[in-house]
């Protein structure tokens, strides 16, 4: 299953199913499935679902009933289903990060042998941690946007785990349990206020720093996460490539790790870190400027792409 954040025209973000070329309304497509065409009359006024709070309620598998039933309905070619507003065309909308508010994302530092290399340091005895924020969120298609106190502005591409339950002290065993699924982050970096003191966390954190999306694919369809192509293009340019398959801390070490120092709840985003290949490294380096795009690809999930303006 694919769920996005999405809205149409100025109106608010709600959660949405893709389903070929078409979202569904998540919140309409449950009232028409379990109550019928009458339901859709329905006024919630001002209370909206979000993909959090259908992650902490536990309703996924009812949204998995319904875009079962309305892929059947749209193969019997049951356009009717537009004209009552429950689904729209996909490149008519507005995608936002698949999760609006996230308690916390935590991105993992060092986690690739080629970006260790192209660093010159040593592997970590640990996963190096740091946070993001959600002021730091911008979708697919949005604007990163160059803060004026920085000139060296760097990209990372990552795959994003995606927190299905409350997790706290999770074996290796039971980690892939907790991860509801995946999606991509550009861990955008100022790598001059990254390295102007020992803690780093102000270069990862200013605001549109972790464009995400632009979806959320459920881990039942990504079978091998750590078997995932990872290409990051600047304007076209192949700046990143490799495979998931070279973290150095697994999905599972970085799951047991983080767990045994805080919960992890419904809808928290972990990116798991960055290969070999960033703007920092190259000689001269090539930082990010105004009017350049970004595009991270990862086979079996999409393509994030983000335009940056000054």
């Amino acid at each position: 299953m694919k769920l996005v954040t999405y809205r149409q025209g100025h109106g608010p973000y709600q959660p949405g199913a893709v389903i070929g070329e078409r979202i569904v309304d998540v919140a309409k497509g449950i009232r028409l499935v379990t109550h019928g065409e009458a339901a859709l009359s329905y006024d919630a006024g001002d209370y909206r679902l979000d993909m959090r709070r259908l992650l902490e309620w536990g309703l996924m598998p009812a949204v998995a009933a319904m875009v079962e039933n309305l892929e059947e309905q749209l193969a019997r070619g049951e356009e009717r289903l537009q004209s009552l507003g429950v689904i729209a065309e996909l490149n008519k909308v507005t995608l936002g990060p698949p999760i609006l508010e996230p308690s916390k994302m935590v991105a993992v530092a060092l986690n690739y042998q080629s970006h260790a290399e192209e660093a010159g340091v040593p592997i970590p005895k640990a996963p190096p941690l740091f946070p993001k924020y959600p002021s730091n969120l911008v979708g697919h298609k949005g604007l990163v946007k160059l803060p004026g106190v920085s000139s060296k502005i760097d990209y990372e591409g990552e795959l994003a785990l995606v927190i299905g339950s409350y997790a706290s002290n999770v074996s290796r065993a039971d980690a892939y349990s907790v991860i509801f699924g995946y999606s991509i982050m550009n861990d955008v970096t100022a790598r001059d206020y990254q390295h102007m003191t020992s803690q780093f966390t102000a270069g990862k954190c200013m605001d549109t720093f972790a464009p995400t999306g632009p979806w959320i694919i459920t881990s039942d369809e990504v079978p091998s996460p750590h078997e995932l192509a990872l290409e990051t293009f600047v304007n076209d340019e192949l700046r990143q490539e490799d495979s998931t398959g070279g973290m150095i801390f697994d999905i599972p070490d970085l799951i047991e790790y983080i767990t045994s120092v805080m919960t992890l709840l419904p809808g928290d985003i972990i990116a798991t870190g960055t290969p070999g290949g960033v703007g920092a490294f190259a000689k001269p380096p090539r930082w990010l400027e105004d009017g350049d795009t970004v595009r991270v690809s990862i086979s079996g999930i999409g393509d994030l792409e983000n335009g940056v303006a000054a």
